[in-house]
Formats: C-alpha cells, sequence, structure tokens
C-alpha cells in the first residue's frame, strides 16, 4: 500500500497521532503529520528495498511509526543507526522474497 498526499487512511493518521502523541487538532498539524508520513513511507521504502504496507500490523509497521517519531522531533538522523538490525532483517526478509518470486516465474 503507497500513501497518496491526500488519501491516507484516517486509522493510519490516528495511529500516528497515537504515537506521535497529538491530542489537538489544527490545519498546520494536520499539513506536517501527511508530509511527515509521506517523507517517512519513501524514505522508509527506499531502505528496505521494497514498497511496504505500513497500515499492517507487524515488524514493519513498528519501524515506520518510530520513524515518524524520530522525524516529528527533527531526529531522523538517529534514527538509522538507532535501528539499523531492524532495517537489515526486512530488507533481507524483502531479497529473500524477491528471489524467490523472481525464481519461481524463471
Amino acid at each position: 500500500m503507497s500513501y497518496a498526499e491526500n488519501d491516507i487512511p484516517d486509522a493510519d493518521l490516528a495511529r500516528a497521532r497515537r504515537k506521535l502523541n497529538i491530542t489537538w487538532e489544527d490545519s498546520d498539524t494536520e499539513e506536517k503529520l501527511r508530509d511527515t508520513i509521506l517523507d517517512a513511507e519513501d524514505w522508509l521504502n527506499d531502505k528496505l528495498g521494497a514498497e511496504m504496507d505500513y497500515s499492517a500490523p507487524g515488524q514493519a509497521r513498528q519501524l515506520f511509526l518510530n520513524l515518524l517519531l524520530y522525524a516529528w522531533n527533527d531526529s531522523k538522523d538517529q534514527f538509522e543507526g538507532a535501528y539499523k538490525s531492524d532495517i537489515l532483517t526486512i530488507r533481507h526478509q524483502n531479497e529473500v522474497k524477491a528471489a524467490k518470486e523472481a525464481a519461481e516465474n524463471a
């Protein structure tokens, strides 16, 4: 699942708000939250080597929400070091899955 700028599901926005402890509503916060989600999705998909569904429960969603927390607090530069093993684990799983699919389609 890939988010479109104005098509982020309400459930995913609510989950992000809970993770970031956003308890208020205003248009600037909403716009910043949407931008942060879109940027984080693109950045993390690149690091993980595949387009991921961050709305589904699991390790990728947990990693995505933690990335949002770092990005929201202007600390994204510290995220990769803190979660390197998780990033590499998921990337490896994606590479194995892609290789298996390629072998089956050959």
